[in-house]
């Protein structure tokens, strides 16, 4: 996953990425390589949505609650947990 920060002036912005497999109505559980910060503050982001946008399509939606400053995505592995319903296909 290539990721891009937060500017200061964003409040939450959705990023794509390629998950071979996934498909539309898949619930996903997402863990960040690294807590993110829940409390607000220049610099602070949070995982804040998880979905399957289209087929192998993961959406991540990030948050920078303070919108003061520009805030880092953590980088690193990123587990996904992804479970096929019935509305899934």
């Amino acid at each position: 996953m290539s990721l891009h920060n937060i500017d200061g002036t964003a409040i939450c912005q959705e990023q794509t990425f390629t998950v071979t497999g996934l498909v539309v109505g898949d619930a996903v559980f997402v863990n960040p390589p690294s807590p993110t910060q829940l409390s607000p503050g220049a610099g602070r982001t949070m995982l804040a949505t998880a979905r399957v946008s289209a087929a192998n399509t993961l959406a991540l939606g990030f948050c920078n609650p303070s919108a003061v400053a520009a805030s880092t995505v953590p980088s690193g592995t990123y587990t996904i947990f992804s479970i096929r319903t019935s509305a899934g296909g």
